[in-house]
């Protein structure tokens, strides 16, 4: 009857029964509590004694009321803190010893690593440095291989006690040009892939500069300052000293043209001499370079004509 009157008070529903019970019920309940018929909030201490971390609880005279089952500690890596309450101060300690551990640990650690590290950059560096060693030796091998044939003419001429000693010493001087400028190029080659023909032209101008010691008149034109291959730079230096060998005994006049040809590096001697005997073959492929020599003899010149260029076959 008190539902059907309340729920139609003015035909408006005010409230629902069921919420104003449990409302009732919550009331009742902490009525209990705060009277003590229903016993709550006890054995804070014991919870507090009971606690695992270091902590107090002190008055305004800074006496401790009330400790956790942990003691305070001092030490190096403990850190104090207090916080003010109603009626004195908390006290806690947090001990970083682990963390400091932990960072001495990572500190070796990083040390250790540190120092392997400098072992593979030394290690490295040795390997680097064997290395270029090995090239520089290896360097060294092919030039004293290049260049073993006029050593052993340049000690010939120097042991000839019997021959003009200025003859004997203008045709050293020839073979030592080449010598000295052949090892210039071959370690330019370890740095360098190209060069202007500009440098063959130095070289063999050098040559050509002794070559008149003999009484020998000498001509050198350059009509090409493009970039070649070293290889095909040293290979024409080559053929080039092979012919002079050839005549150098009798070489009264040489003139040296060199040019560039559809890609080709070209090299033309005009030359005069009383015995010369083109007996060596160059229309052969060399270190990746395809090579062609033709000669033509009349009224005792002869002119010869070299050519290489990279890949492919002359024509």
């Amino acid at each position: 009857l008190v539902q059907v009157m309340v729920n139609n008070t003015f035909g408006i529903k005010i409230w629902n029964i069921g919420e104003t019970f449990a409302l009732c019920i919550v009331g009742y309940l902490e009525i209990c509590m705060y009277m003590g018929l229903i016993p709550s909030n006890e054995d804070y201490l014991r919870v507090f004694k009971m606690m695992k971390i270091p902590v107090q609880i002190r008055n305004v005279s800074d006496e401790v009321v009330v400790s956790s089952e942990k003691e305070l500690v001092s030490g190096k890596y403990i850190n104090e803190f207090e916080m003010d309450i109603y009626g004195g101060k908390v006290h806690w300690t947090t001990d970083f010893t682990k963390l400091h551990e932990l960072n001495d640990e990572l500190s070796e650690i990083n040390n250790q690593l540190k120092s392997r590290n400098n072992i593979l950059q030394s290690e490295n560096k040795i390997k680097e440095n064997r290395e270029a060693l090995e090239s520089r030796n290896n360097m060294y091998t092919a030039i004293s291989l290049a260049i073993g044939s006029q050593l052993s003419q340049i000690e010939d001429l120097l042991e000839d006690t019997e021959g003009d000693f200025n003859t004997n010493l203008a045709m050293a001087s020839v073979l030592n040009a080449y010598i000295k400028r052949c090892s210039n190029l071959m370690i330019i080659k370890e740095d360098c892939k190209e060069i202007s023909l500009t440098e063959l032209q130095l070289s063999i101008g050098e040559s050509l500069d002794y070559i008149r010691l003999l009484g020998a008149s000498t001509g050198l034109n350059c009509f090409s300052k493009k970039a070649f291959p070293i290889e095909m730079i040293l290979q024409s230096y080559e053929f080039f000293e092979i012919v002079v060998e050839k005549c150098l005994f009798s070489l009264q006049s040489i003139v040296v043209f060199l040019d560039e040809q559809d890609g080709a590096l070209e090299l033309r001697i005009l030359l005069n001499a009383d015995t010369f005997s083109f007996d060596f073959d160059f229309n052969s492929e060399k270190e990746g370079y395809q090579r062609k020599a033709s000669i033509t003899q009349e009224d005792g010149d002869t002119l010869i004509v070299f050519s290489i260029e990279k890949g492919g076959i002359l024509v």
